[in-house]
């Protein structure tokens, strides 16, 4: 069993970061990676392929979210330590194996695959829905100015038709004798 700092080396990550995945990821660890308040945290080998695999899935770029889908469907990769390694014995977890037939890679893959192209459907959804708005709006927008092109017209018509009368100059009351 590792200690935090034992992790963090063995992982090249700050011992900060590996308190913060066993926040993050505290359903994929062991009882004893999430002790009760005032005892140690110790990491058995299982909890260190959880964060392995933690660290080259947040390498290659994945957010939480998807870190938690591949750690839910059962996605773990082996440091290439085991415990009973030499203390110095660190390597990279961008050195982990991840063989191509690995049927958990694969799953973890097609559902990734599946997560992004429900965020793609659901975002051109949204996208096709706000240009029905905005043509609504545009047709709207068009009819109101037709109206009042329409009712300018009528009103030059109108001021074309009474002008004389509109205008004529009022003439004086001629004052009785």
């Amino acid at each position: 069993m590792l200690t935090v700092k034992e992790a963090a080396e063995y992982l090249g990550k700050h011992p900060n970061t590996i308190r913060q995945w066993t926040k993050d990821y505290a359903e994929f660890l062991s009882p004893a990676a999430l002790p009760a308040p005032g005892k140690e945290r110790r990491f058995a080998s299982d909890d260190m392929a959880t964060f392995w695999t933690v660290a080259v899935l947040k390498s290659e770029g994945n957010h939480k979210n998807a870190v938690v889908e591949s750690l839910a469907t059962g996605l773990r990769m082996e440091p290439s330590w085991r415990e009973g390694a030499p203390h110095g014995a660190r390597s990279s977890p961008m050195d982990a194996t991840r063989p191509e037939d690995n049927s958990q890679v694969k799953d973890a893959a097609a559902l990734a695959v599946q997560l992004v192209q429900g965020q793609v459907d659901s975002l051109t959804n949204e996208r096709d829905y706000r240009r029905a708005q905005l043509d609504s709006e545009r047709e709207a927008r068009m009819a109101a100015e037709t109206d009042s092109a329409r009712k300018d017209g009528e009103l030059a018509a109108i001021y074309r038709r009474h002008w004389w009368q509109i205008w004529k100059p009022e003439r004086p009351e001629k004052p009785e004798p």
